[in-house]
């Protein structure tokens, strides 16, 4: 796993942990002290979506915490420790309503956490774009933890293309990559623009950007409206210039 940038299962598990948080704040909402701990199923409920909270809390990256670090990643994952939840059931009113640190505060920004535009976000962002690795590696990434971009940039595409293709992650290839910058370089045009494909092409990091350039090409089966199309996005739309 490449802990330098964010990976696609992040988002994933956000995802979920927005769920357990709407559950946990919508069981917990209106009940005592006295009135939660004698309903022992809803106390059940709420200790196993504490539990769920804060085991994807703990396995989230750090670069992701880093970035989104208006939510206290940290107070939640360690609702539990070694498997178990971290406190006695008796004080879940508390952990949960402390107007000091209840865990329900940080609950509440996670379903305001928008994770279909966070992840647009990060796409475009001159960090992920400029990002590099090997092809190698990136035939890897792109296949796990980048799965989830691959899906979006698909999804993008079809729409903006009105493609209405399948694009499967696990049948790219190396090959299909290269003939793609091959293709592009060749038709480009502007020499600021070349990706240049050279023999040390095994050792060689590309930028995301430039992968992405690579997977829209195939996308499009060397339709030749793509390089001007592509030039365009590369330009306006990412604001990034390939070296």
């Amino acid at each position: 796993m490449d802990t330098n940038i964010i990976s696609g299962y992040d988002f994933l598990v956000v995802e979920d942990m927005s769920h357990s948080s709407s559950r946990i704040i919508s069981y917990s909402r209106n009940m005592s002290e006295s009135a939660l701990n004698n309903d022992h199923k809803t106390t059940d409920a709420i200790c196993y979506n504490l539990y769920v909270l804060g085991s994807h809390a703990s396995g989230l990256s750090s670069v992701f915490k880093e970035r989104f670090n208006k939510i206290d990643w940290q107070s939640l994952s360690i609702i539990n420790i070694g498997g178990y939840l971290s406190f006695p059931q008796e004080m879940l009113h508390d952990i949960l309503h402390n107007k000091e640190n209840g865990l329900l505060k940080e609950m509440k920004l996670i379903p305001k956490f928008n994770v279909t535009s966070e992840i647009y976000n990060y796409m475009y962002s001159i960090d992920f774009l400029n990002y590099k690795m090997t092809l190698d590696k990136f035939i890897i990434w792109i296949k796990k933890e980048g799965k989830l971009f691959f899906d979006t940039w698909v999804f993008v595409w079809k729409k903006e293309m009105n493609d209405n293709s399948d694009y499967n992650v696990n049948s790219l290839s190396k090959k299909q990559i290269i003939n793609a910058w091959e293709y592009y370089d060749s038709n480009a045009g502007d020499q600021n623009s070349k990706i240049f494909i050279s023999s040390n092409i095994t050792i060689s990091r590309f930028s995301i950007n430039e992968f992405r350039i690579a997977l829209e090409i195939i996308f499009s089966k060397n339709n030749a409206e793509t390089i001007q199309i592509l030039k365009n996005i590369t330009r306006q739309k990412f604001k990034t210039v390939l070296k």
